[in-house]
C-alpha cells in the first residue's frame, strides 16, 4: 500500500500470513457496522437497499449499433433489471413509510452520514441514528431477512 493512500483501511480478519482489509469509506453502513452501531441484519437490509438504488440509477441510454429497418420506436431503453429495481424500491418505500424511505435514500442510497442526515432532516443530534436503525429494521422485515413476529401483546 502506498503512503499517499489516505483511506481508512482497517484489518478485519487475521489468518496465517495474510490480513483481510476493508475500506470503511466505501459506504457509511460499513462504518456503522464496524462500530457495532447496527446489527448484521440491519446491515444486510441496508446493503440490499443500496444495491437496488444503484441499479435503479444506472444510465438508460443504449448505443444504437444497427440501423432500424422497420422504423419502430425505441423498445428497451430501460433495461429489465433497472425496472425491477425501481419496482422493488417502490414496494419498499410503501412498506416502510415516507420518513423511513427518505432516511434509507439519504444514508443507504446517497451515502450520507448520520450527522448529514440530522442536518438535512433538521433533527436533533441523537435522533438520526435511532431513526436509521428503525428504518433499517423495517426494511429488513420487508426484504424478509427477519420475521415481524407477533404484534399482539397480552
Amino acid at each position: 500500500m502506498k503512503p499517499e493512500d489516505k483511506r481508512d483501511i482497517q484489518p478485519v480478519l487475521k489468518q496465517g500470513s495474510y490480513v483481510m482489509v476493508m475500506n470503511l469509506r466505501e459506504c457509511s453502513l460499513d462504518t456503522l457496522r464496524n462500530r457495532n452501531l447496527i446489527t448484521s441484519i440491519q446491515y444486510s437490509a441496508g446493503m440490499k437497499y443500496r444495491k437496488l438504488h444503484e441499479i435503479s440509477q444506472l444510465g438508460s441510454k443504449v448505443a444504437n449499433f444497427s440501423e432500424r429497418i422497420d422504423g419502430g420506436g425505441s423498445a428497451g431503453n430501460i433495461a429489465d433489471h433497472k425496472l425491477d429495481a425501481m419496482e422493488a424500491l417502490a414496494r419498499c418505500h410503501t412498506a416502510v413509510g415516507p420518513t423511513s424511505a427518505d432516511v434509507l435514500d439519504l444514508v443507504c442510497g446517497k451515502g450520507y452520514s448520520i450527522s448529514d442526515l440530522n442536518r438535512i432532516m433538521k433533527w436533533s443530534k441523537n435522533y438520526g441514528g435511532h431513526r436509521l436503525r428503525e428504518a433499517l429494521g423495517e426494511a429488513a422485515v420487508h426484504f424478509g431477512l427477519v420475521s415481524k413476529g407477533n404484534t399482539i401483546r397480552g
